[in-house]
């Protein structure tokens, strides 16, 4: 198959794999395996064209036959701001998810998702729980949209210090540090 593309095309598409590679490797720096690593051969095939597509200053040749975006690539118009917004969209989903998910074990005694291996949930069982982690999740939302994470506090043990925090409370941080003296 053959792919004509304009330079102007293979520039979006060049935007849109920087994206994609962001979402599927992230900050990772372990060599890729299984579909990172199927990806990864079609990315440097397809960055390849770079240079005859106009796109140059957004690639580089590292070693025969290797490519990489380069730090152009963030500053293109709306791509850094992709990124943003689906790290920032990822982060609170995530937080705002285990701590529902958190909190639903504590009230039961049990974890949030059903053990596979146990007995299988009925389907009112299924609405119930699915009803109650959405209330918890939304408890959650309202929180963060007013105040963001003002008043998340990581606590150990319920002595109000974090793990890294040492008998003393400071942790190495000095008074007035993030831990609170009671």
């Amino acid at each position: 198959m053959k792919l004509q593309l304009t330079p102007k095309e293979y520039r979006r598409i060049l935007q849109m794999l920087y994206i994609a590679d962001h979402v599927l490797n992230g900050r990772r720096d372990d060599e890729p395996v299984g579909l990172r690593l199927k990806c990864e051969e079609a990315l440097q095939g397809f960055l390849g064209y770079a240079a005859q597509c106009g796109c140059a200053v957004l690639v580089e040749q590292t070693e025969e036959a290797l490519f990489n975006f380069t730090a152009a690539m963030p500053e293109e118009p709306g791509v850094g701001e992709a990124i943003n917004d689906y790290d920032e969209d990822g982060f609170w989903q995530e937080l705002v998810t285990r701590l529902a998910e958190r909190d639903y074990e504590r009230i039961h005694g049990r974890p949030a998702l059903p053990d596979p291996a146990g007995a299988p949930e009925t389907d009112e069982q299924h609405e119930e729980r699915e009803a109650e982690l959405k209330g918890l999740e939304e408890g959650y939302w309202r929180e963060f949209e007013a105040v963001g994470v003002k008043n998340v506090e990581v606590i150990k043990g319920g002595f109000g210090r974090p793990s890294w925090a040492g008998a003393g409370g400071e942790g190495g941080r000095g008074r007035g540090g993030l831990v609170e003296e009671t």
